[in-house]
């Protein structure tokens, strides 16, 4: 991100401060209108980016370009337009006028560039031939070949109906994700990621490879909240990593214990990462199934690389911290326990039967609420504050994929690819359950290497669930 100065930093951190306030309004008394919802969350979204993402990742400029004017400004026409127009577009769906195609031709664009800028150019690479295949449908050999759209069907279908940008991944982002990056800010904005340190310092600073093992801890709590693997590396990596080098770890082994460990935090309850949401919302499950399914994975894989820390740490003789240098776990638990109380708020209104927004809502308050138990740890005003421009801040690397994921979508919804790619790996497999489910898992390893965890699910749910459900 650039680090703005004048009044477009003042700008920005306005519009992530309206942003973060809107959403936690909508998830704990629900929605304004579902064009506002979606539209809305994409608008401030792309703002945003445009704002704070430079056109070239490595340029190192801090100042808004006439470019990124130009595209904010787009953002605003055509997002806008799609909001106050929706009510009346819903009436005339499969006869788009002029401003609809072009609107929806612009909001198209706007996500590639977004993506683009944020998390690279796989991503958008994918979209793109996916808008290639609807078109050019008849001219594809064998099984996927298809009658194609029309550029306009593209347009409308993609850009302006719900079927696509505007569909359940917006809606999932806007109404389960966001409000959870928001309450992971919160979070670290009242001093719960310092808790954390003490407390698996406390805990395991003393035991063999001492370091790595509140490094797996510590990333367990912390992604137990963020739901993101990257977050959880620079929350917890930047004091474990230097302090298992310091302990004896090489450079190579202490980064890779921080990248397993934090990985884990993507499917470790209560919050998970976005594709546990999106799991809820494709499969029509409560998200309180999810976690309960999850809770036992999620253990075993942790105590997994726990058990490989310390295989490595006895294979090379490192011990623990003196305990001079550690703290009382007592203590810790004592000043500091009480900020991690909100994850078990999260539990508790899941577990009474309340929705996950809902969840979220309770946690943020209960964040505030809880950080006034102890005088040294109450929220100021500025710290909430905060707490809500960083949580904007910080969701954009998920909401930065919301239009191309949505491109995606739409088009194997258009041509029909899910049911022909299911086809095609059920004859590969002959018709063989567990060659199935091994060419499946090929496929996430493959496409994974390249997109992130949310996108690789929905490409995976969307391709190659329906081979699965036959059986």
């Amino acid at each position: 991100m650039r680090e703005l100065q004048g009044v477009p930093a003042r700008m920005a951190q306005v519009i992530a401060f309206a942003f973060s306030l809107l959403f936690v309004y909508t998830s704990g008394f629900g929605l304004i209108s579902i064009e506002i919802h979606r539209g809305g969350y994409i608008l401030l979204t792309y703002l945003l980016i445009f704002l704070l993402f430079p056109f070239k990742r490595k340029s190192g400029s801090r100042k808004v370009t006439l470019l990124d004017w130009i595209l904010c400004a787009l953002t605003l026409a055509s997002l806008g337009y799609w909001i106050v127009e929706y009510p009346s577009y819903a009436l005339r769906i499969g006869d788009p006028n002029m401003w609809d195609l072009t609107t929806g031709a612009i909001v198209i664009a706007l996500s590639f560039e977004a993506c683009r800028r944020v998390v690279g150019y796989v991503l958008p690479a994918l979209a793109a031939i996916m808008l290639l295949y609807a078109y050019f449908g008849p001219y594809v050999p064998g099984m996927f070949g298809h009658y194609g759209a029309t550029l306009t069907r593209i347009v409308d279908f993609i850009g302006s109906s719900m079927g696509g940008i505007y569909g359940i991944v917006a809606n999932t982002y806007a109404t389960f994700i966001f409000p959870f990056i928001i309450f992971a800010s919160f979070l670290q904005a009242a001093g719960a990621g310092k808790a954390v340190e003490e407390i698996s310092l406390a805990a395991a600073g003393g035991t063999r490879g001492g370091p790595a093992k509140v490094a797996v801890i510590a990333s367990a709590f912390i992604g137990s909240v963020t739901g993101s693997s990257a977050a959880n590396a620079v929350a917890t990596g930047s004091y474990t990593i230097p302090l298992m080098i310091k302990a004896g770890y090489k450079r190579h082994v202490a980064a890779a214990v921080e990248a397993s460990a934090s990985t884990g935090g993507q499917f470790l309850p209560p919050v998970m990462g976005a594709a546990a949401f999106l799991i809820a919302a494709f499969t029509d499950t409560a998200y309180l199934d999810v976690v309960k399914l999850s809770v036992f994975p999620a253990l075993i894989y942790f105590l997994g690389v726990g058990f490989m820390v310390h295989f490595i740490a006895a294979r090379s003789g490192l011990k623990g911290l003196p305990r001079e240098q550690l703290p009382k776990l007592s203590t810790a638990l004592w000043y500091k326990g009480h900020l991690l109380l909100p994850i078990l708020v999260i539990l508790g209104v899941l577990f009474i039967g309340y929705t996950a927004q809902i969840a979220a809502f309770c946690a943020i308050v209960s964040t505030v609420a809880f950080s006034y138990i102890r005088k040294d740890t109450r929220m100021k005003p500025s710290q909430i504050l905060n707490g809500l421009i960083l949580g904007a801040r910080n969701s954009l690397t998920v909401g930065a994929t919301v239009g191309v994921i949505g491109i995606i979508i739409g088009v194997v919804t258009m041509s029909g690819l899910g049911i022909k790619f299911s086809h095609a790996i059920l004859s590969m497999s002959m018709g063989l359950l567990p060659l199935t489910l091994l060419l499946v898992a090929i496929g996430g390893y493959i496409i994974g290497m390249g997109v992130t965890i949310t996108a690789t699910y929905i490409l995976l749910s969307v391709l190659a669930v329906p081979s699965l459900m036959d059986f």
